[in-house]
């Protein structure tokens, strides 16, 4: 089998319906797709089954109901670990693909036994008066000159600058480095960090979906809340914790192992900055600055923990 697409659900029934399309419509067809829903509260289970059985695809496509909500990582995850296909595509329940993504992207890794992971550029639109916009910095990186660009491991690279419904990786890929993950840990941070220990992170510069901007994009939420920023550093130091147990078990250069483990210690100390109001880390922190996903944290996470200090 080639190709599979894996899909987590929850609650998507306003958007979901153009993605199914869109899906169906590849020009090279998908061999299996593999939707797992989060015990959604909507309609979103019935109008998936509606459309397997409209359609004829009960034979490629499989629907899976959680018995117990995950949350949207373990979900994610459960879904790409049942996925049998040789490239794996992440899909979310809310974007619409271009009708050649399949095909472009299975051609680029065939021609490119290299890649592991491999990302796409998009195409945002907004579907909500209060949708957000994609920073122009973001947008100037997608050149959709066509051309291949390798994601070297580095302080800038290891933060995550793709999406998950971009990626497709491999499936040997995926068995390769599922003894490391953590419960908890979002998929496509999971791949994105994993693939570049092994020089395998990639982007086919080409906007292959046209992805939706609403309110409820979980990718582009703040993190301005004590709770939220704590999460997300404590979240990454787990990241980090299964970044470093998958290089130490492969060959790989020492300074970037001690890079990881550099970036481990700075999250640990930025996670308890916040939560417990540990001024004194902002000193430490001063040697750490190119472990920050941006440039901004330097100075919002000391001015949270001032503020929830003095509660």
């Amino acid at each position: 089998m080639k190709t599979s697409v894996v899909m987590a659900t929850y609650n998507g029934v306003d958007y979901l319906l153009e993605q199914l399309d869109s899906l169906r419509d590849q020009s090279m067809q998908i061999e299996e797709v593999i939707i797992c829903d989060d015990c959604s509260k909507d309609e979103t289970v019935s109008m998936i089954r509606d459309y397997i059985e409209k359609n004829g695809l009960g034979e490629r496509w499989k629907l899976i109901e959680n018995e117990t909500n995950l949350g949207y990582a373990n979900n994610f995850h459960k879904a790409m670990s049942l996925a049998n296909g040789e490239y794996i595509f992440f899909s979310d329940q809310d974007d619409i693909w271009c009708t050649d993504k399949i095909a472009e992207m299975v051609r680029v890794l065939d021609e490119n036994p290299k890649i592991q992971l491999l990302c796409s550029d998009y195409e945002p639109f907004s579907s909500a008066e209060n949708a957000p916009t994609v920073p122009k910095k973001i947008m100037d990186k997608m050149t959709g000159d066509g051309s291949i660009e390798e994601i070297v491991l580095s302080s800038r690279n290891v933060h995550i600058a793709s999406l998950g419904c971009d990626m497709c990786i491999r499936k040997s890929f995926r068995d390769r480095i599922e003894p490391f993950w953590i419960s908890g840990w979002a998929h496509d941070d999971y791949v994105w960090k994993m693939a570049q220990c092994v020089r395998g992170c990639f982007t086919y510069h080409k906007p292959l979906i046209k992805r939706r901007l609403h309110a409820n994009n979980v990718s582009m939420r703040k993190m301005h809340q004590k709770d939220k920023r704590v999460k997300f550093l404590r979240d990454l130091a787990e990241a980090y914790t299964g970044m470093l147990q998958f290089a130490k078990s492969i060959p790989m250069e020492k300074r970037k192992i001690k890079f990881i483990e550099k970036s481990l210690r700075a999250t640990k100390l930025r996670a308890d900055l916040v939560e417990h109001c540990k001024l004194v880390n902002s000193i430490k922190l001063l040697g750490y600055l190119n472990c920050y996903h941006s440039v901004k944290s330097v100075l919002v996470e000391p001015y949270m923990a001032l503020k929830y200090r003095n509660k």
